[in-house]
């Protein structure tokens, strides 16, 4: 009786997967929560995003974050495309989970996830799971005992937005401003964060010979103070511009960039 309950619970929990927004989450994730997890490891906000060929875009992924950040195209084959092909390769009809925020980082990371389910046959329940409303862009202010609840209040994703979320992806792609903000305003009534983070995206393209809108908030920190340091100056983004959700290599990037052209003008 014992070892048949076990393993009902265990068949149940084989047809339930959760991709999880990165390893911060998946560290204090609580062993009730049930099923197969999945770790996102990229920063798909920033750097090339070719269409095509997966293998393709994997060696593009691959060079720009060991340019950009120094990882190895090695550490990359190992942490970042096994979980990615994780998302490919989860089986017809299953339960998925998305844990995703709110914030332009996370938003660009669940679209192309999406872009993956939607070619699965037949397709998976899609469910996503946010962050509390007082903090969207959040889920490190979660405690763990709480995630339960999170979980409880998951919104079900049909199999027309999972497909709407992967054409955002593709136009994404593109760069195609208009379809973007078509399809966040097409999906706006259950989604409300999307609209916003589509126009946090498109601010922050240089337009007309002007930066985008990351790094003239920067620039506007360092204008004002100009002997503050990056840390200094990486909290005071971080207060400024969350809906961006970026990381500290990513302002770090940007603040380099604006101390050089700083010097340049000197």
């Amino acid at each position: 009786m014992f070892r048949l309950l076990e393993k009902s619970m265990q068949d149940s929990a084989d047809n339930i997967y959760h991709i999880l927004n990165g390893d911060v989450l998946k560290e204090y994730f609580p062993d009730e929560i049930v099923g197969r997890y999945i770790v996102m490891r990229e920063c798909l906000v920033v750097g090339p995003t070719p269409d095509g060929d997966l293998d393709d875009f994997f060696k593009a992924r691959a060079a720009f974050l060991h340019e950009e950040y120094s990882v190895s195209p090695e550490e990359y084959e190992r942490n970042a495309k096994p979980e990615l092909l994780k998302i490919a390769t989860i089986p017809p009809g299953v339960e998925v989970n998305m844990w995703f925020e709110d914030d332009l980082f996370c938003q660009v990371n669940m679209w192309f996830a999406c872009s993956l389910l939607c070619k699965i046959k037949p397709e998976p329940h899609v469910f996503l799971v946010r962050p509390e409303h007082q903090n969207p862009y959040q889920f490190s202010c979660v405690v763990p005992e709480h995630l339960p609840v999170l979980l409880n209040e998951r919104i079900s994703l049909p199999s027309k937005t999972v497909k709407g979320l992967a054409d955002l992806w593709g136009a994404y792609q593109t760069e195609d401003r208009n379809q973007m903000e078509k399809l966040a305003k097409q999906m706006g009534n259950k989604l409300q964060f999307l609209e916003p983070a589509v126009e946090a995206h498109l601010a922050r393209l240089p337009q007309n010979g002007k930066p985008g809108r990351p790094e003239q908030v920067i620039t506007e920190i360092l204008e004002r103070n100009p002997e503050l340091g990056f840390e200094s100056v990486f909290r005071l983004f971080q207060s400024k511009e969350a809906i961006y959700g970026y990381g500290d290599l990513q302002v770090k990037s940007i603040y380099n960039r604006v101390k050089e052209k700083t010097k340049h003008k000197k």
